[in-house]
């Protein structure tokens, strides 16, 4: 996907697209929770994917040791995955495209 395809579906409001705004807050804020989930789980792939064996099992011990601690897990992510930012908009963005798709 292109970054103009991404940067286009980063702005879609998926509720208003998919015409759920009308539903009640918590089941508004469950389907934002599984989108969540479904979008970090394949940001967490990705990022899995871009490091070498050596560097999964380093961060692998950050996120056993310290799972709360963002800023291990930022440093980590900033250092040795500069792009991170940019595998998580477009996972995003797959997600909004698979559901708009529908």
């Amino acid at each position: 996907m292109d970054k103009a395809k991404i940067e286009e579906l980063l702005k879609v409001d998926l509720l208003k697209e998919l015409k759920l705004e009308g539903l009640d807050e918590p089941a508004k804020q469950g389907v934002v929770d599984d989108a969540v989930y479904i979008i970090v789980r394949g940001a967490w792939i990705k990022i899995f994917e871009a490091l070498s064996s050596e560097k999964q099992a380093e961060f692998s011990k950050i996120l056993d040791g310290s799972p709360e601690d963002a800023d291990a897990i930022l440093g980590f992510l900033k250092k040795e995955v500069p792009n991170y930012e940019d595998i998580i908009k477009e996972q995003i963005a797959e997600y909004k495209s698979v559901l708009l798709a529908k």
